[in-house]
């Protein structure tokens, strides 16, 4: 009997066989192995989608009855001096989850003692002169530590097969070659790779890479398709593809090989610059290269390094003449039905990967993979599966004409709701506020759907550097944190949200420590350590990883999610509100962009809906936003009927380093610790600036730093300031913001030896979905929190690293609301898809707020983020937002003549609703930073320069009318009034 067999039978075990060292994996081998039907995966953890693709692949071979081991093990061996060894991530709770659902039996988790006795091996497997051939420059000796360790896993696991992944071409043919040569009894199988929606091969270390190392990381799987295609040109006519199941058929491997380097060699020139380890086009069985004149099946593969990551990756190709069969490149879009390859009589789908028959040339994001439909008599044995995704872009490109056309996937076609799920609450985001929420509903025993646009752990949360703010420290107190706050915001804070946040502040922070966020503590007393960030009077800041709290939070956060089983819907963009008949919340329809359990259109429908959707950062050309931060959930709620407020107040961090005039896209922050810690703003004199401008000087809120920044970038004509930070030495740079060191480092910045070019970039949302002290919206069932949210306790102006402590404490009246209230106890009328029909290429659900709405053309996008920027940006004047206000009604009035003139609008896809959303939340800002004429906080009109507390110490209200056009109002006092009962 297996461990799933067996634990079937006793409720409440584990789901996967978790063994600690070598005694105790002997027992249970020897417990439950049947001869002939053991599988092992190796892995170093931090397992993903690849590794699941691996682990059912193995269990589909080896049967119900089999037995299938995963081992993970951080091979100390595999990691060159100056690598990233101590960084590896280990994630053991996720990885037992994963490796649970996609069909494992055992986790084997040994220990180096197991592995190597006495702490290293005496006697270790040499790869000879087939490793020194293409373990590249960086890695001298890798596939010796590779083959030592496989030998010791193989020798321990006694399995009679072993899977590996075909990304690492080179140590499949390795190990394949010292199995031979050494004669162990085991298969080795090669497992196709699995791809992130933007190309990116998958591995554990796309994880160290920040959204512009990322960008430069993607040069890897471009050379290689720029490789195919060239080969693809020198083979013949276009428009011709192997049969279904072959490598990509192509000539010259000449051709191949020049093409593929001189894309590889392009990106030496990007920001941060990727730097080539190699380019081969090689036999696969001993990875020699190929001649000029080669027939047969070949490997193209490429290495390099971006900052102190390390990436590889491959694609198959075969040489020589075409097959007799073949079929036009229009094989048909992939949400036509061709999306992903399924191996026949498994029901499993594959991820789309570069060999896996017809499709068009280009990035893989542009391309997906067909082949033959499932067996359905053949019955699926590993169930629930992990979903995955359709290709997509996960960061963006930059808004210059044409340059998206390579990498940016098309729009998915249209399909009608093809599913549904059912839950008391359906929460939309997984930053802090989603997850908190999420968790503490589940907690009172409330049935939770978690909808997220990216990854569980990719939203905004994560990219928090600075940390936490609460009244933690000796001698602080919640009333000085109260203070600092509302001086902050300008006079129109909602003083009873701020008391709120600040009271509560403190134990929602020990109560995300018991979840099992690790912050930085002194070595001798343990104590947390803090630090202080502009506008706050006392160290009261908690940090994690130096600078890394939010991805810190966000590792605690979803690991606590998934240990309490809470429902996830990844990589679904949320299209609007479903409402009962009474008008109150009944769910969300959402468009999941992969394959899977859910995918297309669908709902989730709840009787509580909680938007965490974080910013709208990509309003703007730059930002320290994601690029899922599209204003999103702001969208929904005004096509719902929802009041909107304060979204004039939009804050612009001061210092984002400056990648030169043309960026655009996600930049690098510079957090405000690194000022905290007593950085100087100078400009190219080397002139302390801020002395005098405040008080605080440096630390002063953010907006007048912004401010002097830029009006000292005006009276010099200067594109940028300085931060120097210089006196920090090495030592403190490389522990305490390891983080910004490194992204600086990889734009060729060192701030050890150099000031740092900064420059205000849109950063945080104060305003958003307006909610009540219990996160409740004037939509009875809808609430809102975390950047989404206008809770009233920002202002006109977030005080520094308040923004994480407002998702933790709203998130947490929200639950406590809803469970207070329990509304899925209380039969309501059936829900319906809200708003009048779409257009006539739409499908339910989409973002049309009227009747004859279009959706707009994914390019849009970058006219709108130019359009706010010159308009709408950090300066401000009536003629500055007239302007930008005309423009982006031309934008919307050409796309609903052209739809009612010629019957187009642009094809429905996550890149049109996100640019239809941009659109409507644009126009509200604008309308809202046009009607308050007056400076305040981060609101600055240079032909208002003065305060105007007479006239302006309250919030402006917004509303989308049925006929599309704006109500724009205002509350009597800076207090908010109620929301619903």
């Amino acid at each position: 009997m297996s461990p799933k067999l067996w634990k079937a039978a006793r409720p409440g075990e584990p789901d996967v066989e978790l063994c600690a060292d070598r005694a105790e994996f002997d027992r249970t081998l020897a417990r439950f192995a049947v001869p002939g039907h053991t599988a092992v995966v190796m892995t170093m953890g931090a397992l993903h989608s690849g590794h699941a693709s691996l682990i059912r692949t193995a269990r589909e071979r080896v049967g119900a009855k089999g037995l299938v081991t995963v081992t993970v093990f951080v091979n100390p061996l595999q990691f060159g001096a100056g690598e990233d060894l101590d960084r590896y991530p280990r994630t053991l709770d996720a990885d037992l989850r994963l490796a649970a659902e996609a069909g494992a039996d055992i986790v084997f988790a040994p220990r180096v003692e197991d592995v190597y006795p006495g702490g290293e091996p005496q006697v270790r497997v040499s790869a000879g002169p087939m490793g020194e051939r293409y373990e590249g420059a960086f890695r001298p000796g890798h596939f010796d530590g590779v083959l030592t360790v496989v030998a010791k896993l193989l020798h321990l696991t006694r399995p009679d097969v072993a899977f590996f992944g075909e990304k690492d071409a080179q140590q499949l043919a390795v190990i394949r070659r010292m199995v031979r040569d050494l004669n162990f009894p085991v298969e080795i199988v090669g497992v196709p790779t699995v791809r992130e929606g933007d190309g990116l091969a998958l591995s554990s270390r796309n994880r160290y890479l920040s959204g512009p190392e990322r960008a430069t990381a993607l040069s890897l799987s471009r050379a290689l398709f720029a490789g195919r295609d060239a080969g693809l040109l020198a083979a013949g006519p276009a428009g011709e593809r192997a049969v279904p199941g072959d490598a990509d058929r192509v000539a010259s491997p000449a051709a191949v090989r020049r093409a593929a380097r001189a894309a590889l060699e392009e990106a030496t020139d990007a920001e941060p610059p990727l730097v080539p380890d190699y380019v081969a086009l090689v036999d696969p069985a001993d990875f020699t290269e190929v001649p000029d004149d080669f027939t047969g099946e070949a490997v193209l593969a490429v290495a390099a390094r971006v900052g102190t990551t390390r990436l590889i990756d491959n694609i198959r190709l075969v040489f020589g003449p075409r097959p007799a069969t073949t079929r036009p490149e229009s094989a048909g879009h992939p949400a036509d039905g061709a999306a992903d390859a399924v191996r026949p009589g498994t029901g499993h789908a594959q991820a789309a990967r570069p060999d896996a028959g017809p499709a068009p040339a280009g990035h893989p994001a542009d391309r997906a993979a067909a082949a033959p439909a499932p067996d359905p008599a053949v019955p699926d044995p590993v169930a629930p599966r992990p979903r995955r995704r359709r290709p997509r872009p996960e960061h963006p490109t930059t808004c210059t004409p044409g340059a998206t056309a390579a990498i940016r996937p098309r729009p998915p076609r249209p399909r009608p709701p093809g599913w549904s799920v059912t839950a008391d609450v359906v929460v939309v985001g997984s930053g802090v506020a989603g997850l908190t929420a999420a968790l503490r509903c589940a907690a009172a025993g409330a049935k939770v759907t978690v909808v997220t646009k990216a990854r569980l752990d990719d939203g905004s949360t994560r990219w928090a550097q600075g940390g936490i703010a609460a009244a933690l420290g000796d001698g602080d107190t919640p009333a000085q944190h109260l203070a600092d706050t509302l001086v902050a915001g300008a006079g129109v804070c909602d003083e009873a949200a701020v008391r709120a946040l600040v009271t509560e502040g403190p134990d929602a922070v020990r109560r995300l420590i018991a979840t099992g966020a690790r912050f930085d503590t002194d070595d001798d007393s343990g104590e947390i350590l803090l630090t202080r960030e502009g506008g706050h009077h006392r160290r009261r800041i908690a940090h994690a990883g130096g600078d890394a709290t939010g991805a810190e939070i966000s590792r605690a956060l979803v690991e606590a999610v998934r240990r309490a089983g809470i429902e996830t819907v990844e990589n679904a963009l949320v299209l609007d509100l479903l409402k009962d008949a009474r008008g109150h919340a009944a769910g969300v329809t959402l468009h999941v962009m992969g394959e899977g359990q859910h995918d297309g259109v669908g709902a989730v429908r709840a009787s509580a809906v909680v938007l965490a959707t974080g910013g709208m950062g990509q309003v703007f050309s730059a930002t320290t936003n994601p690029p899922v931060s599209t204003g999103d959930g702001v969208a929904l709620a005004l096509r719902a009927g929802a009041e909107v407020s304060d979204l004039e107040f939009v804050q612009f961090h001061p210092t984002v380093l400056w990648l030169g005039p043309e960026a655009e896209g996600q930049q690098p922050l510079v957090s405000e610790a690194v000022r905290g810690e007593g950085a100087y703003l100078v400009d190219a004199d080397g002139v302390r600036f801020m002395l005098g401008q405040h008080e605080l000087a440096e630390l002063a809120p953010r907006d007048i730093v912004a401010k002097a920044i830029t009006r000292r970038m005006l009276e010099q004509g200067a594109e940028h300031m300085y931060l120097d930070a210089r006196h920090f030495g090495a030592e403190m740079w490389e522990h305490r913001f390891p983080t910004i060191l490194a992204a600086c480092r990889a734009h060729g910045i060192d701030p050890v030896t150099e000031p740092v070019p900064v420059a205000p970039a849109a950063h945080y949302a104060s305003g958003g979905v307006r909610t009540d002290l219990h996160g409740r919206t004037t939509v009875p069932g809808l609430y809102a929190c975390g950047e989404v949210a206008c809770t009233g306790v920002h202002g006109a102006n977030r005080l520094a690293s308040n923004s994480l402590l407002e998702g933790l404490v709203f998130a947490e009246r929200i639950a406590d609301d809803i469970t207070a209230r329990r509304p899925w106890d209380t039969p309501a009328p059936a829900a319906a898809v809200p708003g009048s029909p779409a257009p006539a290429a739409a499908v339910p659900g989409s973002p049309a707020p009227a009747a004859g709405e279009p959706l707009l053309a994914s390019e849009t996008r970058c006219t709108i983020q130019r359009i706010m920027t010159a308009g709408a940006g950090v300066i401000r004047s009536a003629r500055s937002l007239d302007e930008a206000a005309a423009r982006l009604e031309a934008v919307h009035r050409d796309a609903v003549e052209e739809l009612h003139r010629d019957g187009k609008t642009a094809e429905p896809g996550v890149e049109t609703w996100e640019a239809t959303n941009l659109l409507l939340v644009a126009r509200v800002l604008v309308a809202a930073a046009r009607r308050r004429e007056e400076t305040r906080g981060c609101h600055w009109r240079e032909d208002r320069p003065e305060r105007d507390d007479a006239t302006w110490a309250r919030h402006l209200l917004v509303t989308l009318r049925q006929d599309g056009t704006l109500d724009v109002g205002t509350t009597g006092t800076a207090a908010f009034p109620g929301t619903t009962a």
